[in-house]
């Protein structure tokens, strides 16, 4: 900045100088403002007038955003998403819709940032676990305003408001159509909003119950986290399949597997069960017989529960057997399969079932082995190299 000779300069905030110093340089000009209580006389009156209005006016614009910069950032993290969820409840156009999204991102960035710090400072399980409950919260908001968006794009391409692509050349009398890209919002956005309604409407409170089974099995909540799981809800693909490790750990607990009722003729090249059942025969639909089982069920709702109250009859019956499903110790299921188990197993990590191509994926949550039978101290030999074992007590 120039100051010319007997002129008082005068405080002006440092974006306006930022913006001022951007524009000079870019135009080539010499960097030349006038301060001064009295004005000058002549054509320079004019113009130190309209200077002095730009700059009254960036000061008000500028004081107004470092205002809002503070308010944000004093606001706890409960009342960034409590703004966030009413926004979203009350928000009645896409453009609201957006500013729900808006804050919601605010706050998950806030909590993920705060976790972060959390970890790096080594801080007690309870204050991490508090701030990945919140970074849950923030994230299922907002991915129920993903939802709305999708709603109102595919609403206003049927009444023809929004085009698919912008079209080469018109008709005479016509104009363009908006497009996804003039709504600011890409392809790929909309593609994961209907993906994530998709989920939602196949399967009620899933973005709700697959964040809490992130949060319980303790780890964090991200958005990448929550793809991958509605993506898979979405590829209909239900085949996954047990590493041959925990195949052959259960065969040398039970000498041979006689039955696996939720199979396929992939998986049973590797379990090599003497009968097994698959989707299409509906291995609910048939008769147990008191044998040796191994067992990893589908996982989806109702298919895991039906599937574990039929294999604890079938132990109280008599059979023996080894079950392989997520460590969900809160649901009446998992509860119901221990009431009649022996012992069980907590894998130290996590299983990385295996795709029909035999590619590892990467699961949300932990895993258990629950054993049904009386060869209790030869499952606990060889299960306890995957991780901790416990016996149940009767």
């Amino acid at each position: 900045m120039v100051q010319e000779r007997g002129y008082a300069p005068c405080e002006r905030p440092l974006l306006y100088h930022k913006a001022l110093q951007g524009h000079l340089i870019r135009n080539r000009q010499r960097p030349k403002v006038y301060y001064s209580e009295t004005p000058p006389f002549g054509k320079r009156a004019a113009s130190l007038t309209t200077t002095r209005k730009r700059r009254k006016r960036a000061m008000a614009e500028n004081q107004n955003l470092i205002q809002s910069t503070k308010t944000q950032a004093s606001d706890t993290l409960p009342a960034m998403i409590d703004r966030a969820a009413k926004a979203l409840a009350s928000a009645t156009t896409a453009g609201e819709i957006l500013e729900a999204k808006h804050h919601a991102n605010v706050a998950y960035s806030r909590t993920k940032s705060l976790g972060r710090m959390a970890r790096a400072r080594k801080a007690h399980d309870e204050v991490i676990g508090a701030v990945y409950r919140a970074q849950a919260n923030a994230l299922e908001i907002e991915a129920r305003a993903k939802i709305r968006l999708a709603d109102e794009y595919d609403a206003a391409q049927e009444r023809g408001e929004v085009a698919a692509g912008r079209p080469k050349s018109l008709e005479d009398g016509k104009s363009f159509q908006a497009t996804a890209s003039d709504l600011g919002l890409r392809h790929d956005q909309i593609h994961e909003a209907r993906q994530l309604r998709n989920a939602e409407a196949e399967e009620p409170g899933f973005i709700k119950n697959t964040l809490d089974a992130i949060v319980a099995a303790g780890e964090e909540p991200t958005k990448a986290a929550l793809k991958k799981a509605h993506v898979a809800h979405n590829s209909g693909q239900n085949e996954w399949y047990t590493p041959a490790a925990f195949i052959e750990a259960a065969r040398q607990v039970m000498g041979e597997i006689d039955l696996d009722p939720a199979s396929s003729e992939i998986a049973n090249r590797t379990v090599q069960a003497a009968r097994y059942f698959t989707a299409e025969d509906d291995g609910l639909a048939h008769d147990w017989p008191v044998c040796r089982i191994w067992m990893n069920p589908p996982y989806a709702q109702p298919l895991i529960s039906q599937f574990s109250n039929k294999i604890a009859e079938a132990a109280d019956a008599g059979a023996e057997a080894i079950v392989l499903v997520n460590n969900a110790t809160e649901t009446a299921w998992f509860q119901r399969m221990l009431q009649s188990a022996s012992a069980l197993c907590f894998p130290e990590k996590r299983v990385r079932f295996l795709d029909p191509d035999g590619n590892p994926g990467a699961p949300l949550q932990g895993q258990a082995l629950l054993y049904f039978g009386s060869n209790v101290s030869t499952f606990t030999g060889k299960f306890s190299e995957f991780g901790g074992v416990a016996l149940m007590c009767r």
